[in-house]
């Protein structure tokens, strides 16, 4: 047991230290940019979003959207807010990557945002969703969290960037079930040979636990179970990144 005892000392000795990376994600543009598009094929009237967009309405483009060429990890929800009620969610990731949403998901989007650091496309960081298919609120780390303030045992999908490994625990101060995850979903390689490496994990049972079971968070792996998840089913995907939708029926 004095392995462990000592490994619990570290991570919290490292987290005293950087607890102040880890909360909801800074209101600044990030790394990665999306041009959507009010026609198919990147046509017609467009905007140009760094940031989150909560609600379309805003800016004049709710239910318009019909295309996209993005860089970065991207979520295009029915609903305002992300989806604080239910709706689809369609997801988009890559390098100066374009698509065409899907029939009957055009003309419905009325909110966005990027995952992943708002300081370099494919930094190491986590993102944890409130509810499940990456919606609702969510509490965004780079460093070890002995604890998830407003997110405590509250998580429900979960975002991975970068090539670090995260150990999840059912317990604070990294306490509890552990478990090690890889962003080993999805490679994106860009023309210019940039790079996105992720992991998305649309509920805590891709991870094997819980729902609302996460308490708090150490960057890598920390747990002799280990998970690599696989990527999502895709409607389009290739070297430079995919995309896809999830179809909520609640």
């Amino acid at each position: 047991m004095k392995p462990n005892f000592v490994l619990v000392l570290a991570l919290v000795a490292a987290s005293s230290a950087s607890q102040g990376s880890n909360k909801e994600r800074p209101k600044i543009p990030g790394p990665g940019f999306t041009r959507v598009f009010s026609g198919f094929d990147s046509s017609e009237y467009y905007i140009d979003f760094l940031d989150y967009v909560p609600d379309l309405a805003a800016y004049g483009f709710d239910n318009v959207i019909r295309s996209a060429c993005q860089t970065g990890v991207w979520f295009y929800y029915e609903q305002v807010q992300y989806n604080q009620a239910p709706g689809a969610v369609y997801w988009m990731h890559g390098i100066e990557y374009c698509g065409n949403f899907p029939l009957d998901y055009a003309d419905v989007t009325s909110s966005l945002r990027y995952a992943g650091s708002p300081y370099g496309l494919n930094d190491d960081s986590f993102t944890l969703y409130q509810g499940q298919t990456f919606t609702g609120s969510e509490f965004w780390g780079e460093t070890n969290s002995g604890t998830l303030d407003y997110m405590d045992a509250d998580g429900s999908s979960l975002v991975l960037t970068g090539r670090s490994p995260w150990t999840f625990f059912t317990g604070t101060q990294y306490t509890g079930t552990a478990v090690c995850v890889y962003p080993s979903t999805d490679h994106d390689v860009g023309s210019d040979g940039t790079l996105l490496d992720l992991g998305l994990f649309t509920s805590m049972s891709d991870l094997g636990l819980p729902d609302n079971s996460v308490r708090s968070v150490a960057k890598g792996c920390f747990s002799k179970k280990v998970v690599r998840g696989r990527p999502l089913e895709a409607l389009h995907r290739s070297a430079n990144g995919a995309m896809g939708l999830i179809k909520i029926t609640q």
